[in-house]
């Protein structure tokens, strides 16, 4: 890390992370600046204003991925395991004779049809 490098980064800690400052941390590989951040939008940013911000589409995905899991888990722990209803899907047979369509062509649901 260069002596620029590490002056930017001690410039980037003293003020409020974002993530802005995430994305500059992640870009220049600024290893004291990305868990502060990281820890910043887990903790103190919702996420429909990650969702807004533009910069947030600049993180890698394995960093967006890791916020918006830990937001998952925090409100799933906070409001605790919702019930969802269960719902019964009807049953539909296919005629044997029938053609169903597959991809570009339609494949016989006869066993006579079935190309080797």
């Amino acid at each position: 890390m260069t002596t620029l490098t590490r002056q930017c980064e001690s410039f980037l800690l003293s003020v409020d992370p974002s993530v802005r400052s995430l994305v500059l941390a992640e870009r220049y590989k600024l290893v004291k600046l990305k868990p502060k951040c990281l820890d910043h939008l887990k903790l103190n940013m919702q996420a429909r204003k990650l969702k807004d911000d533009p910069d947030f589409q600049n993180l890698s995905p394995e960093v967006q991925i890791e916020v918006l899991m830990f937001k998952a888990v925090k409100y799933e722990t906070e409001f605790g395991k919702v019930e969802v209803p269960k719902v019964e899907v009807p049953k539909v047979e296919v005629p044997k004779s029938q053609n169903i369509p597959v991809g570009m062509g339609f494949f016989r649901s006869t066993p006579s049809a079935v190309r080797r």
